[in-house]
């Protein structure tokens, strides 16, 4: 997952902090979480521009604006790609209530 709160000059100093904020609470949060339906946090990164990614084509980095957090990898993807990539038929009731019940745990 990558924050990026926008090029200088974008945000006011105020919002820049609140976003800051917001991420370490997020981090924070993540971190002490420990639960079978939840990613496990491994870690995280706020405006590190010795980060960098690799691609392809070589490597890519970072500026210094973007906050990474780093998940296990789950080989079924994101419960949001899931619903996306199904959003035009209907689920099956079975479906629907294992998330029910998975979400509600």
């Amino acid at each position: 997952k990558l924050l990026d709160w926008g090029e200088e000059g974008h945000r006011s100093e105020a919002e820049i902090a609140t976003l800051r904020a917001a991420f370490t609470q997020e981090v924070v949060v993540w971190h002490k979480l420990d639960h079978p339906n939840v990613t496990k946090f491994i870690g995280a990164t706020m405006g590190s521009s010795e980060l960098n990614l690799q691609t392809e084509n070589g490597h890519i980095g970072m500026p210094s604006n973007v906050c990474c957090v780093v998940v296990e990898y789950c080989p079924g993807g994101a419960l949001k790609s899931y619903l996306i990539k199904n959003r035009r038929r209907k689920l099956a009731f079975k479906v629907v209530v294992q998330l029910a019940l998975d979400l509600a745990r």
